[in-house]
């Protein structure tokens, strides 16, 4: 992950995006799983994008608000209140921290 390119529009759309799964509800977890999923497509879409230089397809372009753009289009449901976005920022942020510890911030490049 590249800490560098991490803005603030970036966890606002990753905010969304679990908002608008948390406003549709279902069981306990769910959040930090989805938060877990969106890093996971953002890290296939940068390795594609460092090691072949062109966006995956279905992941976006590397970025978190790529992926995060992508997964909001899949969850459909209704647009996340102030709560949902809360809850939806809370678990981005914690698993971008524990993404952080487990890899000191760096990404392998390779083409998927």
């Amino acid at each position: 992950m590249n800490l560098a390119a991490l803005t603030v529009e970036d966890i606002l759309a990753a905010a969304r995006a679990l908002g608008r799964i948390d406003a549709a509800g279902g069981a306990p977890g769910r959040l930090d799983r989805a938060a877990a999923r969106l890093l996971a497509r953002m890290r296939i879409a940068e390795a594609r994008r460092r090691g072949c230089g062109r966006p995956h397809p279905r992941f976006g372009d590397g970025t978190l608000g790529g992926a995060a753009a992508l997964m909001a289009d899949e969850a459909g449901g209704p647009p996340p209140d102030g709560l949902s976005m809360l809850r939806g920022a809370a678990s981005i942020c914690v698993a971008l921290a524990a993404e952080v510890e487990r890899t000191g911030g760096q990404a392998a490049a390779s083409c998927p």
